[in-house]
């Protein structure tokens, strides 16, 4: 695979070398590369893993980056106006792409993308005998493949294709209670979705439309297995164990969806847009599970089932967005929503089936003013209604009905040409929520403020959102959140020289209580006992950037990023980097950059790693 990638990115090289000799005088080029070797060294317990979860950059080649562009003035020119290709981050790195895309003014347009990402996930924990073990691992890889192709039959109607491929595979463990016995299980990762698309655009004037077709087609592979012989180890509770275990249970989802787009201004003082959707899915399944091992009484069990399924939903959708000038300083704003769902299906098992036949209807409106006081102050204020009806279902209060009321308000306020302000608020409250952690009530706000005089500017802004559930007994509260997050950065932009900072800070506070009831046994009577749960988050984070021209030639430049949470998982991680970069006489450019990364985790310490990295590339631009 390394051998592959460093071909690949010679291969780079040597295309952009080629396309500048050819083109530059049969017209308009201009484009760059930059190829290099990455080296890093790491060190430290979680070295191993945790680098890989976090950063994920590998030692060896890699082409940084490579674009052209393409205006051809020659017999080309009847063909296509422009050329673009875009490579990003060719080996080594956990996020690569490519895109092309080529068109003819007025004639036609297309675009194709290819991205793939690298995902690993391992986070060690510690027994309380002592182990260190991972409840869950993932490390697989991403592809996703688009494209569009785009026709102008005449000026104002358009005829479009989409398409979307996306893959997923890799290795990934799970772990599930078996017979009272935590066991970990390999679990494949193997996914893959198609989707394609197929619409209609038509633009007279004041109005507009868009039919879309699309067909989706997804598959999965879920399984799950047992690598060998396990059991509960010499420090476990129940004498468990499992000579195998295998689960199956593939599943392929179709369906199509028709979708339409509209805008209208039939006058100046109104505009009027919507969309709505008919969405179709169609689920098959096979199951199978098998296992066979001592259970928690220390008695042999065996079992095979195995069954099939299917599931169909179908979904409509709808929203009209209304806006009014009702005045020349008073505008009127509002909109209308509908949602159905429908879902039928049935699972089957050892010749039993079971069926279920669930659906909702949802519909919504706001609705609101805006007042221009002046050009620089503006008022906004709203009201929001929501009901869901539920078929077959019930709130956890034995409703059927649930709805939310709400208000939304928001000032604008530019003081002057430098300072700016912002104001926005929102509240709603929900009556007979579905479940018992559903929040009751929502409150969300949030100020920002922006002042800019020459080359500086600085900006400030604050987030606050809480939800909460009242829906305890007596003085129990099922369910609270809150965030609070305030940021401050401020920037230099020069001619020569470049300078951003900024510090953030993140609280975020998950709190809730049950009341646990337990039966009556030979140790004694009943009872309760109130259990209670709370997750906090308290970070910082700082960040600055600088630039600095020390002439035409050479640049340097540094970033640095340090990031702590002292909440419930006290973590920290500290980032430096620094770069040179020296621009040669004839479009020549190297570049060597040096990266630090110091990981901390406080509690244990064995995800703790640091890395070095350092970059060494050299490249061409063209213009």
């Amino acid at each position: 695979m390394r051998t592959k990638t460093i071909l690949l990115s010679f291969l780079g090289i040597v295309l952009a070398l080629s396309f500048a000799s050819s083109l530059q005088a049969q017209g308009k080029f201009n484009g760059d590369f930059l190829f290099g070797f990455r080296f890093v060294d790491t060190s430290g317990p979680g070295a191993q893993y945790k680098y890989k979860e976090d950063l994920n950059l590998r030692r060896g080649a890699r082409l940084s980056n490579f674009n052209l562009s393409y205006q051809p003035d020659n017999g080309l020119k009847k063909y296509f106006d422009r050329l673009d290709v875009r490579v990003l981050n060719l080996g080594g790195d956990p996020y690569e792409s490519i895109s092309v895309g080529l068109q003819k003014y007025g004639r036609y347009q297309m675009q194709y993308d290819r991205r793939k990402s690298s995902y690993f996930y391992q986070d060690l924990t510690r027994t309380e005998f002592g182990a260190l073990y991972d409840v869950f691992t993932f490390d697989f890889d991403r592809v996703q493949d688009s494209g569009t192709a785009k026709v102008w039959l005449t000026k104002g109607i358009n005829l479009y294709f989409d398409f979307n491929r996306y893959t997923k595979k890799g290795v990934s463990t799970t772990s599930l209670d078996v017979q009272r016995v935590e066991f970990e299980f390999d679990k494949p990762v193997q996914e893959d979705s198609r989707e394609a698309a197929l619409g209609l655009d038509l633009r007279f004037g004041r109005y507009s439309l868009v039919l879309e077709e699309k067909f989706l087609d997804y598959r999965n592979e879920n399984s799950y297995f047992l690598p060998g012989y396990a059991d509960g180890g010499p420090e476990s509770e129940y004498p468990s164990s499992l000579n195998y275990y295998f689960m199956n249970q593939p599943y392929d989802l179709t369906g199509n969806r028709h979708s339409l787009r509209f805008t209208a201004r039939p006058f100046n003082r109104l505009l009027i847009s919507g969309s709505g959707q008919i969405y179709n899915l169609d689920e098959d399944l096979t199951y199978s599970e098998s296992a066979s091992g001592l259970n928690y009484l220390n008695r042999k069990f065996q079992y095979a089932d195995s069954g099939t399924g299917r599931f169909d939903r179908n979904m409509q959708l709808a929203q009209v967005d209304l806006h009014y000038l009702l005045f020349n300083h008073f505008s009127l704003v509002g909109a209308v929503r509908f949602h159905n769902f429908d879902q039928t299906g049935e699972l089957t098992i050892n010749g039993e089936t079971t069926s279920q036949d669930i659906g909702y209807k949802t519909w919504g409106a706001d609705a609101g003013g805006q007042y221009e006081f002046s050009p620089t102050l503006i008022l906004t204020l709203g009201y929001r209604f929501e009901n869901r009806n539920l078929d077959n279902l019930e709130t956890v209060d034995y409703e059927l009905d649930t709805t939310k009321n709400g208000g939304f308000g928001n000032i604008r306020w530019d003081l002057s040409r430098a300072l700016k302000l912002t104001l926005d608020y929102e509240h709603s409250g929900y009556q007979n929520p579905y479940t018992l952690i559903s929040p009751t009530s929502y409150d969300r706000l949030r100020m920002t403020a922006k002042y800019q005089a020459g080359a500086f500017n600085l900006s400030a802004s604050y987030l606050w959102n809480g939800t909460k559930s009242d829906l305890g007994y007596d003085d129990i509260v099922p369910f609270k959140t809150n965030r609070n997050q305030f940021s401050l950065r401020a920037g230099y932009h020069a001619e020569k020289f470049k300078a951003f900072a900024g510090y953030t800070y993140l609280q975020s506070k998950r709190e809730g209580e049950r009341s646990v009831e337990y039966p009556p046994s030979f140790a004694g009577p009943g009872g309760s006992f109130l259990w209670e749960i709370l997750y906090e988050g308290k970070g910082s984070i700082f960040d600055a950037n600088l630039s600095f021209d020390l002439s035409k030639a050479l640049k340097v430049g540094g970033y640095a990023l340090v990031y702590s949470n002292s909440g419930s998982y006290e973590v920290g991680r500290t980032t430096f980097k620094l770069y040179l970069e020296y621009n040669i006489a004839g479009g020549y450019v190297a570049q060597a950059g040096y990266r630090y990364v110091n990981f901390k985790e406080e509690r244990g310490g064995f995800n703790d790693y640091r890395a070095n990295i350092f970059e060494l590339s050299f490249g061409y631009r063209w213009k």
